[in-house]
């Protein structure tokens, strides 16, 4: 399959660029909410719960942005896997460089 047949060059750009952008909001989303969780939880009045809520929360959102950042590496490895690869006669790079911040797509 030839990546190029998918999609356009600029599609393949926007595509990365996406990616890339998602890379950097997703700390930020963050590092913010869990900001206002220790705010909030300051705020609130019972100290027990407080820590424990936040500690939750916390790894919750952590474990979520870890999640958005593998989903690349865990659809590369299941598109790698022999079976797959070859039931959908996929190129050496199933993801066209995606994402590895290639922008040149012409795999055959």
């Amino acid at each position: 399959m030839n990546c190029n047949a998918i999609f356009t060059q600029e599609a393949w750009k926007m595509l990365n660029d996406g990616i890339n952008l998602v890379k950097m909001i997703v700390p930020i989303v963050l590092i913010v909410l869990i900001s206002l969780d220790v705010v909030s939880a300051v705020a609130g009045s019972k100290e027990e719960n407080m820590s424990k809520s936040v500690l939750i929360n916390a790894r919750n959102r952590i474990i979520a942005a870890v999640l958005v950042f593998l989903i690349p590496t865990i659809l590369q490895l299941i598109l790698n896997l022999p079976p797959v690869k070859t039931n959908l006669n996929l190129v050496d790079d199933p993801l066209c460089g995606v994402t590895n911040n290639q922008n040149n797509k012409t795999s055959s």
